[in-house]
């Protein structure tokens, strides 16, 4: 009798303790909670403002004329009212954010935008205010300044 009431007293302890973890998982990594605060800055409607050659030459554009819309499913709407179409044709395509290992320009890991029309040049993104700058994390390529329209809610 007393071995069944040690055992089952064992029993009990070894499942009010045993499925506790000391660990949170609901503790985000630090990269993991950098992409979610990009991300939350990122959601929402952009307008192209001005794009850098990557030669020093810049081109200005209208607000209206490119508009960007970040959905937080990884959705993105690019609307081109440009008879060229020039830099981006409208579309609708995908978006997520990455951390890449090396940055060319602090040579750290930073977070970058990583598009699906180009998936295999990462965006490196700086945020200013109502800025957003999107640099290529390679040399000589086209760099991009886009500002904000509207913000999506949370609640969506």
């Amino acid at each position: 009798m007393k071995k069944r009431l040690l055992l089952w007293m064992g029993m009990m302890l070894l499942l009010m303790f045993g499925p506790t973890s000391c660990n949170n998982d609901d503790d985000l990594s630090a990269e993991e909670a950098t992409i979610k605060e990009y991300k939350a800055k990122l959601i929402g409607s952009w307008h192209l403002v001005r794009l850098m050659d990557g030669w020093g030459n810049a081109t200005d554009y209208t607000p209206g004329e490119v508009t960007f819309s970040f959905a937080k499913d990884g959705e993105l709407i690019i609307v081109n009212t440009r008879e060229d179409q020039y830099p981006f044709r409208s579309q609708t395509a995908s978006y997520s954010l990455i951390t890449i290992d090396f940055s060319i320009y602090t040579h750290e890991p930073k977070t970058a935008l990583s598009l699906s029309m180009y998936s295999s040049l990462p965006y490196i993104m700086d945020f200013n205010g109502d800025l957003l700058y999107l640099s290529p994390n390679a040399f000589d390529c086209e760099g991009y300044t886009l500002q904000r329209t509207t913000a999506v809610s949370s609640n969506e």
